[in-house]
């Protein structure tokens, strides 16, 4: 299996909602830097499963002390 790369940017990490914070996610393939289209991606703490778009990226809304699990069909699973 392939490995993939997540690359957590706090590019919206100033907005703040009831103790939760929103972070631009990508879903990169490690070996060739390409988008993974359609990971998902689920915050432990709530149950809510999110999509990456074509392009890879994620808005995710989420504790700053949250787990992620991202899956992708082909690739080793990411905590």
């Amino acid at each position: 299996m392939r490995k993939f790369v997540l690359i957590t940017g706090l590019v919206l990490s100033g907005y703040i909602v009831h103790a939760q914070t929103y972070y631009a996610v990508m879903v990169l393939d490690a070996k060739d830097g390409s988008p993974i289209t359609g990971a998902t991606i689920k915050i432990k703490s709530t149950g809510v499963i999110l999509v990456t778009s074509q392009s890879g990226n994620a808005v995710v809304q989420a504790s700053p002390t949250d787990s992620l699990h991202i899956q992708s069909k082909g690739y080793k699973d990411r905590r």
